[in-house]
């Protein structure tokens, strides 16, 4: 058997040297499902069982390929417990849903659908995926395994995140990025700003990587409306202060965390922002400004200078927000692309458990239009 099912809080030194080896060799990388990320997750919040690890194995015993889930109750589709990488842990702190997967994705995909086949007894013998890219390579991989095995899948939600493929378009400036209208409200907003902070021509308002370490980002979050009462600044919840600060941290040891910082030449700060990168994809991650300049849009502002400054440096071919433009529709209009995806219940077998799954998927479809049909009348 060429697959393994790894438990978090037991992996061995050699189990994590070889997840970081292939997390630094992936296909599409996803900073969610690195180590860095994932241990302190598991850590923190892993509820019940905590996360464990589907692993595809090469013959040499490298991991070919990994995906997170947890333990989850049955729910609405599918009524038995499951595996799934929408758990409770999972759900809340990770944003993409697409397996770690070396080399050549289809060969990859396929290995990583053999262990969760091989495994299924163990896994519920269904497995839910959530968030799972549908252009790019890992994510489209996965997918066109599931439909060449003819798995029953149900598929229950789509999404787009707003995003910069630099790649496609290697801009040099912010305002190759938006509408030339747009850049003209935008410039204005800037002007005020850098008024507000006490800037001028020779003192300019700049996106900077701040010099400060990352409690420096903690207390200016509690220093922001995210700090106020049911906020959710990291400092208000039962370990996020720590945990923020272990991710950040271990990523920032091989240089892939990034904490920015909107100022005038080191004066007041109007806005701060951190980020994690894995190859040549940057995900934006959690960001914070000042209540008292506000009225200037200082977030907005530092989101779309972020876009330029990940965007333009050409190390990067991929800024992907992870923020859904219908929640965030004004900030997001700074970013002119989309990463697309899906979240799908994919059945493991049997074939009673494809059987049930299809009918459940037959009989949703049937209500959401005999819904649409009285809704009409």
């Amino acid at each position: 058997m060429n697959g393994r099912i790894v438990d978090v809080s037991a992996l061995s030194s050699d189990d994590l040297e070889r997840w970081r080896a292939l997390a630094e060799d992936v296909v599409e990388p996803n900073v969610f499902y690195e180590p860095e990320f994932v241990v302190p997750t598991h850590q923190h919040f892993g509820e019940g069982r905590g996360i464990r690890l589907v692993v595809a194995l090469s013959p040499d015993g490298s991991w070919q390929a990994a995906l997170p889930f947890e333990s989850v109750p049955g729910d609405t589709r599918w009524p038995f417990p499951h595996a799934s990488n929408a758990g409770p842990g999972l759900y809340e702190y990770t944003s993409l849903g697409t397996p770690l997967l070396r080399g050549d994705p289809a060969e990859s995909a396929r290995a990583l659908l053999d262990a969760l086949l091989a495994h299924r007894s163990a896994l519920g013998r269904v497995f839910t995926f959530h968030l799972v890219t549908t252009t790019m390579p890992g994510g489209r991989a996965l997918l066109d395994e599931i439909a060449r095995r003819r798995c029953a899948v149900h598929v229950w939600g789509t999404s787009e995140r707003a995003a910069v493929v630099a790649a496609d378009r290697r801009p040099t400036s912010w305002q190759d990025l938006v509408s030339t209208k747009r850049a003209r409200v935008l410039r204005r907003r800037l002007r005020l700003l850098r008024d507000a902070l006490g800037g001028d021509e020779q003192h300019p308002l700049a996106l900077v990587r701040s010099a400060q370490d990352i409690d420096a980002y903690l207390a200016f979050e509690m220093g922001s409306w995210k700090g106020g009462e049911d906020g959710p600044a990291f400092a208000r919840r039962d370990g996020g202060a720590e945990w923020w600060r272990t991710v950040f941290e271990g990523f920032s040891t091989r240089g892939d965390g990034h904490l920015l910082e909107l100022t005038v030449d080191g004066g007041q700060t109007a806005y701060m922002g951190t980020f994690l990168s894995s190859g040549r994809s940057v995900f934006c991650m959690y960001d914070a400004y000042a209540p008292a300049f506000g009225s200037f849009s200082p977030g907005s502002l530092g989101r779309l200078l972020v876009n330029e400054h990940f965007s333009v440096s050409g190390a990067y071919d991929l800024l992907d927000t992870c923020m859904d433009p219908s929640r965030y529709p004004d900030q997001t209009q700074h970013f002119p692309d989309r990463v697309s995806t899906v979240s799908l219940t994919v059945a493991l077998g049997p074939w009673p458990v494809h059987g049930a799954l299809r009918l459940r998927t037959t009989a949703g479809r049937a209500v959401h239009r005999l819904r649409d049909r009285l809704g009409e009348d």
